[in-house]
Parts: structure tokens; sequence; C-alpha cells
């Protein structure tokens, strides 16, 4: 399964989504982390779409396929980090696009799924 990923969405240092990640690769699976943080100060988005999306997703720690992501954990992501100097209606539209586009094609992908985030938005 070398070439399966399984998507951890969560902060480093979260308990949780470390423990989950080093299971995952004690059982010989690679884990790609990402904080939603990140995004899109320091992460970057390049997907089209075909029937399923393909593309990548861009961090500091290197490049994560979408076509390899087999499964994805989902914990407590944080809000984006935006440029400062936005005024407030600027911060309300980019936190709103940005949402649309990394969480929208993360969540439309057909994966095994731990916290949907739809499913976490329909229990709060």
């Amino acid at each position: 399964m070398a070439d399966h990923i399984v998507l951890i969405v969560g902060e480093i240092g979260d308990w949780s989504a470390d423990t989950v990640a080093g299971a995952v690769a004690k059982a010989g699976v690679r884990v790609f982390r990402l904080t939603t943080y990140d995004f899109p100060q320091r992460m970057g988005l390049a997907a089209i779409f075909d029937g399923k999306w393909s593309g990548t997703i861009s961090t500091v720690d290197g490049q994560l396929s979408l076509d390899t992501v087999i499964s994805v954990y989902y914990r407590r992501p944080r809000t984006f980090d935006l440029p400062a100097g936005m005024s407030g209606p600027e911060r309300r539209f980019a936190r709103a696009q940005a949402r649309v586009g990394l969480g929208g094609i993360l969540a439309s992908m057909p994966v095994r799924w731990i916290n949907h985030p739809s499913v976490l938005a329909d229990a709060e």
C-alpha cells in the first residue's frame, strides 16, 4: 500500500491526531498531515474535476496527490490564516472562499472518513 495515503487534517500536537497518525504509520500505511490554518498562505491547492477530483495539495512538508488518498481523519480544523490588513468583509469573503475551495474538495472525495465535515456540521 505504498501508494496509498491516509490524510490527517488536524493540528500537530493534537493527542488524537498524533495517536491516529502513529497507529496508521505502524500499520504500514503512509500518512500525510495538514492543518487548515496553513491555507491559503502556506498551503497551495491545484485541482481539476473530471468525474472525480485530481490534483495536488502543497505544504512546507511536501506534496499530496489527491488520487492517493484512501481515507481522511478530520479532527478539529482551525480557521484559515488570512493576510493581515484585510477588512472585515474581505476576511469573511476570503474565509468563505477558502472553506468552499479546500473544504469542498476534501469533503467531496469518495474515501473513508472519520468525522466527515458535513456530519460534524449536522451535529452542531
